[in-house]
């Protein structure tokens, strides 16, 4: 059985990146097959991005204590960041896409630097209709 893998790109911007019809990334973490990702660095704009540090190929085990499954799936462990430094669960929050996690964080978290990151970030993913 062939072990599927995933790369982690993120996009730095506040808008969503489209490099081909089937690969959009949104603001912050998007995990990708390797396949989609070798499709993607054909792509004329992708180097573009790349070099104006728009968007970022990383490793987010780097980031938390993540497991990742033969078929390529991320299970974080650390499902809290109070293991992490300051400035490490800050980074960690500005990666995040998923709004259920960050508010289960939100709900957690007594720094008040995470907190207003774990807030910041929910308004970017969530942003209210004024």
């Amino acid at each position: 059985m062939s072990e599927k893998k995933e790369v982690v790109i993120r996009n730095k911007r506040r808008c969503l990146l489209i490099l081909r019809p089937s690969l959009r990334l949104a603001p912050g973490v998007n995990r990708v097959s390797v396949e989609e990702f070798n499709k993607a660095k054909e792509h004329y704009g992708f180097q573009k991005f790349l070099d104006a540090g728009y968007i970022s190929i990383q490793n987010r085990e780097e980031i938390l204590d993540v497991d990742i499954d033969n078929d390529g799936n991320a299970t974080v462990k650390e499902q809290s960041l109070k293991n992490l430094d300051s400035k490490k669960a800050i980074k960690a929050v500005n990666l995040e896409k998923d709004a259920a996690i960050l508010q289960r964080w939100l709900e957690q978290e007594e720094r008040a630097s995470v907190k207003s990151a774990i807030e910041r970030r929910l308004e970017v993913l969530l942003p209210t209709d004024m």
